[in-house]
């Protein structure tokens, strides 16, 4: 009876038994599917990794930012921007992680967010009436 992998569950036959393709291509589907799920996760550690790709460069900061919309009567179907105060950054040594996003309903809105010296500019397309409230994490890099 074949074996499983820890974090994907993928067959890994016996020694005695023979290789089935079908528990090949299985795992191979599991891979592809794990490596698109994070597809562009390369792109946003440009710059983090060091140059030798050897490490990756020592966090200076973690700054944590809050964005809602409370007042939804008026958020309905249309952009909402904001701009949070920051503790000063370099922002070409900065990545923005949305942490957490928080709305009843089906759909999530469309969050973007750059980083500024001084602020985290963040602009959401809101098509209900419901509240939103997402978190997002800025770290600095030396």
């Amino acid at each position: 009876m074949a074996g499983f992998t820890e974090n994907y569950h993928l067959k890994k036959p016996e020694d005695s038994e023979y290789y089935d393709v079908a528990d090949f291509n299985g795992n191979m589907d599991i891979i592809d599917e794990a490596l698109s799920e994070n597809a562009g996760a390369s792109e946003q550690l440009h710059g983090i990794i060091s140059t030798d790709g050897n490490g990756v460069r020592v966090v200076k900061s973690i700054q944590r930012v809050v964005f809602s919309i409370l007042d939804v009567a008026q958020a309905e179907n249309r952009v909402v921007t904001s701009s949070i105060p920051i503790r000063e950054v370099d922002p070409s040594r900065c990545i923005v992680l949305t942490h957490r996003i928080q709305q009843e309903g089906a759909s999530l809105p469309h969050l973007t967010a750059v980083v500024t010296e001084t602020a985290l500019q963040v602009s959401c397309y809101k098509q209900s009436s419901l509240a939103i409230k997402a978190e997002f994490q800025i770290i600095e890099f030396y």
